[in-house]
C-alpha cells in the first residue's frame, strides 16, 4: 500500500514499523475474507463501512480530554485552575497541528492502536469490492 504514502498525511507521520504492521493486518484480512466467499466479503464490507478511521478518533478524543481538563481547570483553585487550562490549551494546539499537518501525539497512539486512515480503508475495501465483483462475473451464466 506503498501508493497511499504519496498522498496520506497521517501515513507520512507514521513510522514505517507501524504502517508495516497495520498493512500486513490489512493483507491478513483479506486473504482471510477471500477465502470465505461471496458472504463472508459483503460482511467485511459492511464491517469497514462501520469502521473508524484515525482521525475520526482523534476528534473525538480531544473533546473529552480538553472538556475534562477544562472542567478540572474551571473547578480547582486559582494555581491549579492555571495548570489544567494550560493541558487544555496544549490539546487545542496538538488538534490545530494534526489538522495543518496530519500528525499529533494522540494520532501517533491511535496508529499504535491499529487505526487506520481514510484511505487505507479505502484500499482494502476496493480489492473486496473488486474481488466480489470478479466471483460474481464468474458465477454469472454465460449467453
Amino acid at each position: 500500500m506503498d501508493e497511499l504514502a504519496l498522498r496520506d498525511r497521517v501515513r507520512n507521520h507514521t513510522p514505517v514499523t507501524v504502517n508495516e504492521r497495520i498493512d500486513q493486518a490489512a493483507e491478513r484480512a483479506i486473504a482471510q475474507t477471500s477465502s470465505g466467499g461471496r458472504e463472508a466479503i459483503r460482511a467485511r464490507l459492511a464491517k469497514l463501512g462501520r469502521e473508524w478511521d484515525v482521525d475520526r478518533a482523534v476528534i473525538l478524543a480531544f473533546p473529552i480530554a480538553g472538556g475534562a481538563s477544562l472542567l478540572a481547570g474551571l473547578r480547582r483553585g486559582r494555581v491549579r485552575a492555571n495548570r489544567w487550562l494550560v493541558l487544555f490549551g496544549v490539546q487545542l494546539g496538538f488538534l490545530a497541528w494534526h489538522a495543518l499537518v496530519g500528525w499529533c501525539p494522540p494520532a501517533a497512539a491511535f496508529r499504535r492502536l491499529g487505526f487506520r486512515t481514510r484511505d487505507e480503508i479505502a484500499a482494502e475495501r476496493q480489492r473486496l469490492e473488486r474481488q466480489l465483483g470478479a466471483r460474481a462475473a464468474m458465477s454469472a451464466p454465460s449467453a
